[in-house]
């Protein structure tokens, strides 16, 4: 009898482990209590995987190497690992949701930064099963708004005194699409750069997203999508080289004077004339006022993942699940502790990408970032596919062809890994000081 052996491609594992280890709305909201138990199965099942394809490459690591010679630490894994962390500790001290805390935030984040790191020496079969996913994702998202114009199944009264938008589709409702059109895009165009895919494949890709944007009335993505197409057009027809740190400063005085001094009067025509929203940004900037006095009652660890209703209570807003505004919410969970932890993590993805903002591979990462910010000014979008954009800035030297002046790094103090019968080496990647690009 002929055995039946079954072979998997890196990608192909990247691709499985990140589908079976979602949340899936649709189950997560209207499935029963014992589809729910089996889902939660899979997800952990899943979970465990990774652990264990990661504790198996790495099982003869000797890490008896001083830190401050590793040049490739996963410090930005590191971090958001002690954000979560946070969030977990002031969760247990609030009584909140500590079912939530876990699997809808440190178990994503954990699959998503092992997964990464497994996929470390391999930047073509990572961007590959990116690449699957991100098609996958978005094509059948795209399906299901043609499909069901009046959403694929409803989330009202799905929890007892919590208000929610009615149409649902494959990623859930309009206002979550966007990260998951952002990474797939980033990844077509890291993809794309090194000609793993035809320039056909990847506009097809970003035409898919804006048109899932519009069908469904979704200002916020289509605006969005429409600025990271147009950023990556001039960056390749004009070949303009966008700074990392002027981009960035956009992003924080737009938190300023939209989020703290609620100055947008001076957008007025752009917000309510093109847009058609409203100067309040449909009532956050209320919502906003209504949480400033409630991270300041609990400044330094906030107040953790609540349980379902308490934030509505707390803030007098029932259609309110969050703080709209990511740097809002990282106080409400975490107080001052998550927050510095949070512009630790951006430092070190920001100085990476502004050492090399002169390669296409950087300038991909430093547009979606920047339109990602502008975003994340009304929604909080902690969610697996945002951290995934974050390791992957971060890792972008991975993706960039070692073979010319402009990208070439230094291979310094090489070490090898034993994995059974395959060794191979791994490089630390310090960059030779006239090489950094300015």
């Amino acid at each position: 009898m002929r055995k039946l052996k079954l072979k998997l491609h890196s990608y192909e594992i990247f691709f499985l482990a990140v589908i079976f280890s979602m949340r899936w709305a649709f189950f997560d909201y209207i499935s029963s209590d014992l589809t729910q138990l089996i889902l939660n199965g899979i997800r952990s099942a899943a979970a465990l995987s990774v652990v264990a394809l990661f504790l198996w490459r790495y099982r003869k690591i000797s890490f008896s190497r001083k830190l401050s010679d590793n040049t490739d630490l996963p410090i930005v894994f590191v971090l958001f690992i002690l954000i979560d962390l946070v969030w977990l500790f002031s969760t247990v001290i609030n009584h909140g949701d500590i079912k939530a805390c876990f699997v809808g935030y440190l178990c994503p984040l954990i699959i998503v930064g092992l997964l990464i790191e497994w996929m470390r020496g391999r930047p073509e079969e990572l961007l590959k099963g990116g690449m699957l996913l991100g098609e996958v994702l978005v094509y059948g998202n795209l399906l299901t708004v043609l499909l069901f114009p009046d959403g694929m199944y409803s989330t009202y009264g799905s929890i007892p005194g919590v208000w929610f938008t009615g149409k649902n589709w494959l990623l859930h409702q309009k206002n979550v699409f966007l990260p998951y059109f952002l990474f797939a895009c980033l990844v077509a165009d890291l993809y794309s750069i090194r000609g793993g895919i035809k320039k056909w494949r990847e506009w097809v890709l970003y035409i898919a997203c804006l048109l899932s944007a519009i069908l469904v009335k979704s200002t916020t993505s289509a605006v969005v999508m429409t600025i990271l197409n147009g950023m990556f057009l001039i960056n390749k027809v004009k070949m303009i080289k966008f700074n990392t740190f002027c981009l960035l400063g956009g992003n924080v005085a737009l938190f300023f004077i939209c989020v703290i001094m609620q100055q947008q009067k001076m957008f007025s025509f752009l917000i309510e004339e093109v847009l058609g929203k409203k100067i309040t940004f449909s009532g956050r900037t209320a919502l906003w006022d209504a949480v400033f006095p409630l991270i300041g009652d609990n400044l330094f660890l906030g107040l953790g993942i609540m349980k379902q209703g308490v934030f509505q209570q707390l803030t007098g807003f029932k259609f309110a699940m969050h703080a709209h505004n990511l740097i809002l919410d990282h106080l409400c969970k975490g107080g001052i502790l998550c927050l510095v932890l949070y512009f630790a993590a951006m430092f070190f993805v920001y100085r990476k990408l502004h050492q090399l903002q002169n390669t296409d591979e950087a300038q991909a990462c430093i547009v979606t970032l920047f339109v990602f910010q502008i975003a994340a000014l009304m929604e909080p979008y902690n969610i697996n596919f945002v951290y995934m954009i974050y390791f992957i800035s971060y890792y972008v030297y991975w993706f960039i062809p070692q073979t010319g002046p402009e990208t070439a790094f230094i291979p310094s103090k090489e070490f090898k890994l034993r994995l059974g019968r395959l060794s191979f080496v791994r490089r630390s990647t310090k960059l030779a000081k006239s090489e950094v690009l300015n």
